[in-house]
């Protein structure tokens, strides 16, 4: 009987260790999908960034937390960068003053590298941007990206890259040039990622074609002015 009764309670102590655990699990769930959703609704009111999916990494602590947009009008990387600031500082705000999301972090205070955003650009009629203009961008493990689509083999090339301190500098000093970068791709040699960025160019609502610049801006074109 002795036996019965230890057996019984152990049975007992396991499955209310199970349960906790399982809400404990539900219970992230819900904290990561209620500031998801509060940052996209922020976010789409704020900069009009639609957004389409979401990001995280959480089998255990949560490690990282995103969403991904569509961005319907063309940006150059200035513009980008200030886009993916700013949602990256929502989340991150977001995160850091909710109380009840704080035991399943990884880490307090969250960080940049902790924060991921994808914004996919397009038209403002809903096309795809046209092959050799800036087709994306993400925040990523403390990296800004710029990615545009090959002009000649479609595919998706990243033409810049930045540390996120690297862009809160280029923001408060627009003048500042951008920062060296060498592309993991190694079949693209430094001089064809200069051409690439050079050939980075849209035609605003009065026709003047502009192209992306060495501080990553946009400059008009004189021929078309």
């Amino acid at each position: 009987m002795g036996i019965l009764v230890a057996l019984t309670v152990t049975a007992c102590e396991k499955s209310g260790g199970a349960i906790e655990r399982r809400s404990r699990i539900f219970e992230k769930q819900d904290q990561a999908n209620e500031v998801r959703g509060k940052v996209a609704r922020q976010l789409k009111k704020e900069l009009d960034l639609r957004p389409f999916g979401t990001i995280a990494q959480m089998h255990y602590e949560i490690q990282i937390l995103g969403l991904s947009f569509n961005y319907y009008r063309p940006v150059d990387i200035a513009e980008g960068r200030k886009l993916l600031v700013r949602a990256v500082e929502v989340m991150m705000q977001e995160v850091n003053t909710r109380e009840k999301i704080r035991p399943y972090l990884i880490r307090y205070p969250f960080a940049p590298r902790n924060v991921e955003i994808h914004i996919i650009l397009y038209n403002p009629d809903g096309r795809s941007v046209a092959p050799g203009s800036l087709w994306g961008m993400e925040a990523s493990e403390g990296f800004l990206s710029y990615t545009i689509e090959h002009p000649e083999t479609q595919r998706l090339i990243t033409i810049y890259q930045e540390t996120y301190e690297e862009a809160l500098q280029r923001i408060a000093d627009p003048t500042l040039p951008l920062v060296p970068f060498q592309p993991e791709d190694a079949t693209l040699a430094p001089e064809e990622l200069s051409k690439l960025r050079k050939s980075i160019r849209f035609v605003d609502n009065n026709g003047v074609i502009k192209h992306l610049g060495e501080d990553g801006r946009w400059i008009p074109d004189p021929r078309s002015q």
